[in-house]
């Protein structure tokens, strides 16, 4: 009974699953309005560094945010099924993860934004590693297929259990993996690489404007 109690510890309702996933994609549309608002003011009040922080808030807090939330719900595993007592739940980790990347992003996006216009590299290079931080948690969403429906069929119950709970792949994937095309998941990795290559770049941008 005490071994039941502390494994249903280890999941959370499925309706918490898609929450982060649903912060990251609002708060990703607020900076979008945000950067363009910014960018409307920023002739009428001779903004020196406006246009730069209106584009970064558009494409890294905005873009990029938004992709990063659509992806926790259509590239992560729907890692629904049984969990002892006979609910079903979702195991911790996806959704811990979910939230430490919704701080991280947005944490690293606003040191980023202040470090520069203040023009401080060192406050730039500390507010990208919780950047690095959230790009790991993006990566390790996108691909950890359905490992996570293998976590909840550990709750004693037997394959046969498993599959009959977790949700069916209608593209023929493993249950409880999203049928996803291959370019998909290509271009998300793509913009992801593309996002970890440019935090060291923007580091050395602010040391070389600094100097």
């Amino acid at each position: 009974m005490g071994s039941d109690a502390g494994a249903v510890g280890r999941y959370r309702p499925p309706s918490l699953f898609h929450r982060p996933a649903t912060v990251l994609v609002v708060l990703g549309i607020a900076c979008v309005v945000l950067g363009g608002l910014v960018a409307a003011v920023t002739d009428p009040l001779d903004l020196e560094s406006g246009s730069w922080a209106a584009a970064y808030l558009v494409l890294v807090g905005g873009v990029a945010q938004v992709a990063m939330g659509a992806a926790r719900i259509v590239l992560h595993p729907r890692a629904v099924g049984p969990v002892p007592g006979g609910q079903d739940g979702v195991a911790a980790g996806p959704v811990r993860d979910g939230w430490v990347q919704v701080a991280a992003w947005n944490g690293g996006n606003v040191g980023v934004i202040v470090g520069t216009l203040v023009d401080v590299p060192a406050i730039v290079a500390v507010a990208s590693v919780p950047l690095v931080v959230a790009l790991v948690i993006a990566l390790r969403a996108a691909g950890t297929g359905a490992r996570a429906v293998d976590d909840v069929g550990r709750s004693g119950r037997g394959p046969s259990d498993r599959t009959a709970h977790a949700p069916s792949d209608p593209g023929g994937g493993p249950p409880g993996h999203a049928a996803v095309p291959p370019l998909v998941d290509l271009g998300y990795r793509t913009i992801l690489l593309v996002l970890a290559v440019s935090i060291p770049i923007g580091i050395v941008l602010s040391i070389v404007r600094d100097a």
